[in-house]
């Protein structure tokens, strides 16, 4: 660990991985060995031949091996990337599988996870290893006009039982819309293909009999150890997220609070979780160093707690990547050598990849590692900085400098994720790390008290009463204005030059070199050359949009760095949710953003936005656009069934919203023009019928996602 070029082996073994797993490659596994085996024959005749001469074998050697690490990667890749088990789809089906998560409300229906083992349709039956979203009625079987009644004997499943379920599997689709987040491709890297809606039954019930209890799970282990705290629910939820790593039962307003304070990373269990519970336990079994006077005793067991915690929160990449390095450097000390803590984070990074390249794509484990290796290379240089020899000032000193260094390593990947930076992350930090400091020191002392039963009421208090502490400073530091910059973004090959900018800086710092320094003026280059590119594209070109949402119409026009929202809704609820999705999507500094409710209007009435306008033509005929885009809305007030109605010719496209009176055969005069005719998510399916045969020919964004195109 002192002196291996892991960072040689790291990245022709990363490039590879990620070329296999997000490629389309398949391979054999024959045909990932015989290629390996080639190249490493090739290596050893290079070495027996030109071991007199290091040059020529420096020159033929270094090549070879990158083209092996690279071919390795290729494999793993190939052979870690999830594929779909093809289930079937839209119809009534039964699944079988394990219960993972403790069951959650939103939006009136329990949603929970399961690993699913068996499906069985109508007339077919198959085996399975993926995970499911399961939603589920929360009805009892009780027959009962009071709600209260009706949920009085509902059992609900338990994390690490075996359930039979009923209902239907539906493939996971994006809407598609511009700028909104790909959490189709997300999910299916994490094996997650299909939601499962279950039956609701005449009585409500869509529950089976529980078959069996399968052997002791994580999700067990996690359940067992909650049931002990008693307290408020948020409060319960906190505790649950920092020592256990099960986040399910977070508000979405609790959630709020700790990304505006920028305390986000107390709620994932991460290196300062594990480092904390490694501290505990090694002052802890101080004694048994003494009683047995070696020092392997006490590495092996704390080790063996830290893998056994790992496995419990669910092997995530943080834990995974803390526990890891916690093993190299208590390896490295038992065997009385230093280890270079750089070198130690990029071994077991390779480990990692090695046993699931798939982890590289993985938001948290990119947020891992660069905050631990800015954590080890630019804090000590803000350390020796500034020196102080009083204890309260170094200590807070040191943590401002941890802070700093790991929101530096991190920035490009906050912003292209999240599109906004906390502004007094500082602040929360000084805060957050004493009182979580205290909850996992005092969470490792009470596991012993939670076997025997003895002393958790004590123990339970304190908790309650330091998790409550640490939600009320998180919604202090949240309430204060600014706490947040927002509206940042990023395209992708943006935030990849940044993250080689940010990895060029930290190697720099940790060996300065000239050959670093050259690559360092090269990247701003491209950086700046790439966001030139970007910004003169936007301001030649035009763009129309059909957003897909439910309930609700969204036409986005875009000339230039002009946008104009032209919004048909009658639901307040998704209203909002069009709202956030607009400043999220198109809230960067560089667009001129207007919104119209359309339906608000008086009848008649011309609204023009930045550069677009959008006259009602008739009851419930709407057009829409500019010189370069023009089309045209019928909503669901619209009656098309007048003779004489015809679109425009002109129009580019023609939207379909809510439920218009379409008679009988109509289709055609929509079809006759060379628009495009499009239905949203607003009919939810009834022009399908209205149509009949003809809806091949209208783009349905319900199953081809936002209309868009550039003109």
């Amino acid at each position: 660990m002192k002196r291996t070029p892991v960072i040689r082996i790291l990245v022709p073994f990363s490039i590879g991985s990620l070329s296999g797993y997000l490629g389309s490659m398949v391979f054999s596994p024959g045909e990932v060995i015989i290629p390996g085996v080639i190249i490493c024959a090739a290596l050893v005749l290079v070495w027996i031949i030109f071991r007199r001469d290091p040059v020529v074998r420096s020159i033929c050697f270094s090549p070879l091996a990158f083209v092996l690490f690279f071919w390795t990667g290729v494999g793993g890749g190939v052979v870690d990337r999830p594929a779909d088990p093809g289930l079937p789809m839209d119809e009534r089906v039964m699944i079988m599988g394990r219960i993972l998560e403790k069951p959650v409300e939103r939006n009136g229906r329990m949603v929970f996870e399961v690993d699913l083992r068996a499906v069985a349709g109508t007339d077919t039956f198959c085996r399975t290893r993926t995970v499911v979203k399961v939603y589920m009625f929360q009805y009892s079987t009780v027959d009962s006009s009071d709600e209260q009644d009706r949920y009085a004997d509902l059992q609900m499943p338990v994390p690490g039982e075996t359930w039979c379920l009923t209902g239907r599997l539906v493939a996971i689709r994006n809407n598609g819309n511009p700028g909104e987040v790909d959490y189709a491709t997300i999910l299916k890297r994490k094996n997650r293909w299909y939601r499962f809606y279950c039956d609701k039954a005449s009585n409500g019930s869509c529950r089976l009999p529980v078959m069996r209890r399968g052997a002791l799970s994580a999700a067990q282990v996690r359940e067992e150890a909650m049931a002990r705290w008693d307290g408020p629910d948020q409060v319960v939820s906190l505790l649950r997220a920092v020592c256990l790593g099960d986040r399910s039962g977070l508000s979405e307003e609790t959630r709020e609070f700790y990304q505006r304070a920028g305390g986000m990373h107390v709620l994932a269990v991460s290196g300062l979780h594990v480092g904390l519970i490694w501290w505990v336990l090694h002052r802890a079994l101080s004694p048994l160093v003494r009683l047995l006077r070696k020092e392997i005793f006490r590495v092996v067991l704390i080790l063996a707690l830290l893998w056994f915690y790992a496995w419990v929160t669910g092997f995530s990449s943080s834990v995974c990547r803390s526990v890891t390095m916690f093993s190299l450097f208590s390896a490295s000390r038992l065997m009385s050598r230093r280890s270079h803590s750089v070198n130690v984070v990029l071994v077991s990074m390779f480990l990692l990849i090695v046993l699931h390249p798939g982890r590289m794509l993985d938001v948290g484990f990119q947020l891992s590692y660069a905050a631990v290796l800015a954590i080890v290379t630019i804090h000590p240089v803000f350390r020796k900085s500034i020196r102080t020899r009083n204890p309260l000032l170094k200590w807070i000193w040191e943590a401002t400098g941890i802070s700093l260094a790991a929101q530096l390593g991190t920035l490009p990947l906050v912003v292209y994720y999240f599109h906004q930076v906390p502004v007094y992350a500082l602040i929360t930090n000084l805060l957050a790390i004493p009182l979580l400091s205290c909850i996992i020191a005092l969470f490792v002392v009470s596991v012993p008290f939670m076997l025997t039963g003895a002393g958790t009421a004590i123990i339970n208090r304190l908790l309650i009463l330091l998790g409550g502490l640490m939600n009320s400073s998180m919604e202090a530091i949240a309430s204060i204005p600014g706490s947040v910059l927002g509206n940042l973004f990023m395209d992708p090959l943006y935030a990849v030059l940044c993250m080689i900018l940010v990895t060029i800086t930290i190697l720099w710092i940790s060996k300065p070199g000239g050959a670093l320094s050259t690559l360092f003026l090269l990247t701003l280059v491209l950086i700046f050359a790439h966001n030139t590119r970007i910004h003169t594209s936007l301001q030649s070109t035009n763009q129309a949009s059909v957003a897909h949402f439910r309930k609700s119409s969204l036409v986005t026009i875009r000339e230039g760095l002009v946008v104009d929202h032209y919004i048909w809704c009658s639901d307040p609820a998704s209203w909002n949710y069009m709202d956030r999705y607009i400043k999220t999507a198109w809230g960067r500094g560089c667009y001129k953003v207007s919104v119209i409710r359309v339906s608000e209007t008086p009848s008649g009435q011309q609204l023009h936005g930045g550069i677009t306008s959008c006259i009602e033509l008739s009851p419930g005929v709407w057009t829409v656009g500019n010189e370069g885009v023009r089309g045209m809305v019928i909503t669901g007030e619209g009656d098309v069934g007048h003779p004489g109605f015809l679109p425009e010719p002109g129009a580019d496209f023609l939207l379909l919203s809510g439920e218009p009176d379409l008679p009988a055969g109509h289709g055609t005069t929509l079809l006759s023009g060379s628009w495009d005719l499009i239905a949203d998510g607003s009919n939810r399916g009834w022009y399908e019928n209205r149509l009949l045969d003809m809806t091949a020919q209208i783009y349905l964004t319900r199953e081809k996602g936002a209309y868009r195109k550039q003109y």
